[in-house]
């Protein structure tokens, strides 16, 4: 993959998890607004991750 590629998905693994651990935070908080809000804000990004990976599988 090379490195900028390697980096790119360690931000990326890093961005996830930081996320996933907020919104556990904000489950235990009771914050729900705030919840919804961080689950649109990464379904977006991965949607977008998802399309291109699938769109470069059907290339191989």
């Amino acid at each position: 993959m090379g490195l900028i590629g390697d980096l790119a998905q360690a931000i990326l693994i890093t961005w996830i998890a930081y996320w996933i651990m907020a919104m556990g935070a904000f489950v235990v908080q009771g914050q729900t607004a705030m919840l919804v809000l961080f689950i649109v804000g990464l379904v977006i990004p991965l949607s977008m991750i998802v399309y291109e990976y699938r769109k470069c599988r059907k290339r191989s």
